[in-house]
């Protein structure tokens, strides 16, 4: 989920615990608790703990949501992160790519009185984003081979030069190459992000893919 206003591009990825429709519905639940929250004007880190005390009240902390919270002021590129056991944020700088260490805190809705904490990250312009599901970066092909590790970053390579939907589309399609023809195990959510300076001219607005097991590849451009 994205929004931007005068001030800040807000940009929030979601993986809701378990499969299926309750998956979804969690899901859901936590994208609908972060809007509001951000409507009523809250930072990160209080958005994060009002959406947890939500989802801890509905489930009781039997299900629970990886969530990255991310702001960033437009005018000067600062980014405020909340990582509550999130998906993972890599940061493309020039021809190289590298994670962007975070200090992982709880899930939102394990507890109800979880406090979050925000996180510093300093965007340059030129910098690209990318946010991955674990179902992503931890697949296996039918050899083992982990696609987080050297593919993920052969493909990062690759698709540096393209713009961020054709980049979350060469992601997506280099993942489904990597399992040889057999079935993903697990939802893989990717999102891309180009930074291209305070000031810079609105650019398109993050581009994200799902896929699910079955294969079912969906492209989200709003």
């Amino acid at each position: 989920d994205w929004s931007v206003s005068d001030q800040y591009l807000t940009l929030s990825v979601s993986d809701g615990m378990g499969t299926g429709i309750a998956a979804a519905m969690l899901t859901q639940l936590t994208v609908n608790s972060l809007r509001n929250a951000r409507r009523s004007a809250a930072g990160p880190a209080e958005a994060a703990e009002l959406a947890s005390e939500i989802i801890y009240s509905q489930y009781g902390g039997a299900q629970h949501c990886s969530t990255l919270l991310l702001r960033i002021a437009l005018s000067t590129g600062e980014a405020e992160v909340v990582d509550a056991e999130s998906p993972r944020m890599l940061r493309v700088r020039r021809a190289g790519a590298e994670q962007v260490k975070l200090d992982e805190q709880m899930p939102l809705g394990m507890f109800g009185d979880t406090r979050y904490r925000v996180q510093p990250v300093t965007l340059r312009a030129g910098d690209r984003l990318i946010i991955l599901s674990d179902g992503l970066y931890e697949a296996r092909g039918p050899s083992g081979r982990v696609y987080g590790q050297a593919p993920l970053a052969a493909a990062l390579r690759s698709s540096r030069l393209q713009a961020p939907n054709e980049t979350v589309r060469y992601l997506i399609g280099d993942l489904i190459a990597h399992h040889e023809g057999t079935d993903l195990i697990d939802d893989a959510i990717a999102v891309c992000l180009d930074w291209r300076g305070a000031g810079a001219p609105p650019s398109p607005p993050p581009a994200a893919s799902l896929t699910s097991p079955g294969r079912e590849t969906r492209h989200l451009m709003s």
